[in-house]
Order: C-alpha cells, then structure tokens, then sequence
C-alpha cells in the first residue's frame, strides 16, 4: 500500500525517442505540481510500460533527479522484468527506489 502522501503518474506504455518529448513535458510537469502540493512521495507506475529505450531511460534519471531537487522522493512500482533487467544492466538501479507490491 502506497504512503497516505503520495501521489501517482502512470507512465505510458512506450517510453521511447518517439514520444520522448511529450513524456518529459508530462512526467516532470507533474513532478512540479506535486512538489508545489507539498507531496511527499512520488510513485512512477510502471505497470503499463512494455517499451522502454535509452531516450526512457534518460527521462527516468531526469525524473529521479528534478525529484531530488525539488526535495521530493521519488519511487517506481510495477516495474516490468524486463525494464529491471534494463536497470540493472545499465547500472541505473541504485539511482531508483523500487517498490514491489
């Protein structure tokens, strides 16, 4: 069960070059309102997300860090085999909290 001060973005089903631009305008404008909402915990829902490049890669470090900066923990549950696969091979994984539900 998710913190009481959490809030959730679903990520989309391809997180890849192609769509790229439109993921980071949603993902960190949603980073920025919570933060002004005073959200304690972000979750990132990865449930859906059967696609994922170096350009997803790239916006899920950029999400992890805008987090940190804005003083805001952010955590990814439902991630996929694969996208862990993908973490741990690129050696990304200690950058991100993993929650398994």
């Amino acid at each position: 069960m998710l913190s009481a001060n959490s809030d959730t973005f679903m990520a989309p089903p391809r997180i890849t070059a192609a769509n790229r631009e439109q993921f980071r305008k949603a993902a960190l404008g949603f980073i920025e309102q919570a933060a002004k909402n005073s959200v304690g915990v972000l979750t990132v829902d990865l449930a859906s997300t059967e696609e994922l490049d170096a350009s997803g890669l790239g916006l899920l470090v950029q999400m992890q860090k805008r987090s940190e900066d804005l003083e805001t923990s952010m955590q990814l549950v439902h991630v996929p085999k694969h996208i862990r696969q993908l973490l741990n091979l690129t050696r990304l994984e200690h950058l991100f909290t993993i929650v398994d539900e």
